[in-house]
């Protein structure tokens, strides 16, 4: 081989080792595997559970307490959204909705929802940090009735409904869906109360809180009365404290079957008229 073609060939072989320098960058340059885009860590307050984290169309499942989200972001601002997935509640494009019975009523006891958002910025070959607590949006709800009139032992049964109630709510905006639903509490008795608990995405501004009750002895008769509880539950929504309205139940029955429900308190304060 002459002087001119060792030449060549050095300089082919210099110019192929450049190319296979400049296709394989040092990654101790660099602080995460894709320095294009970013990486997303969260930091809950809860040690049990899996919840799911959102972001527009995108959704994965975070598990408690330091959790680095296995997908990267493009550079960007976005919405972060961070729930769980209570029993008794189903959850479709980041609304969660409690599930209807047969009869179109609401499940009257779900679990318990958590969800908190937040908007940060994701920035390129970076780990986006966020801190999440997650706050309570459920309540719970305590109807109580005390017979002060008459024999409770005599009633076979009570039904009822409350209308007015919320059954969605949007994780992205956090607020509660504007569609208007109904519940049926179930109400146990034990010796002379009547207890009936709820848990509440909360109530509808706008919306009408009616209790509708019907008793039925072990006659066979039966009474309807219905209730306005809107006054009531008016700040329902403003808090995460249980909630218990009292009521006393009078029974009459010297000439039929008859009731009415008096005296509806929270906190010392009477409302609920017969409507």
């Amino acid at each position: 081989m002459n002087r001119k073609n060792i030449l060549l060939l050095a300089t082919a072989l210099a110019g192929s080792l450049c190319l296979l320098a400049a296709c394989d960058y040092d990654d101790t340059l660099y602080n995460t595997p894709y320095p294009r885009q970013g990486v997303v860590e969260v930091h809950t307050d809860y040690t049990s559970g899996t919840y799911y984290l959102r972001s527009g169309g995108y959704r994965t499942e975070v598990l408690a307490g330091d959790y680095v989200i296995p997908d990267f972001f493009d550079p960007g601002t976005y919405t972060f959204v961070l729930f769980n997935l209570p029993q008794g509640m189903t959850e479709q494009g980041g609304t969660l909705t409690i599930d209807p019975l047969a009869d179109g009523t609401l499940t009257p006891q779900p679990g318990t929802l958590c969800a908190a958002s937040t908007q940060a910025e994701v920035l390129p070959d970076d780990t986006l940090r966020i801190t999440l607590p997650m706050p309570q949006r459920t309540r719970q709800l305590t109807l109580r009735l005390t017979v002060t009139t008459g024999d409770a032992s005599r009633l076979s049964s009570v039904d009822a409904y409350l209308t007015g109630i919320a059954q969605s709510f949007d994780v992205a905006t956090l607020t509660l869906g504007p569609e208007p639903a109904d519940v049926k509490p179930v109400f146990t008795r034990e010796g002379l109360v009547l207890t009936a608990p709820l848990n509440l995405l909360g109530v509808l501004p706008g919306e009408t809180q009616t209790l509708t009750v019907t008793l039925t002895n072990h006659d066979g008769q039966s009474q309807t009365l219905g209730y306005d509880l809107t006054s009531l539950l008016a700040d329902f929504n403003t808090g995460t404290t249980p909630v218990t309205l009292d009521a006393d139940l009078q029974l009459m029955e010297e000439a039929g079957f008859d009731f009415t429900i008096t005296g509806w308190t929270d906190g010392g304060g009477d409302s609920g008229d017969a409507v």
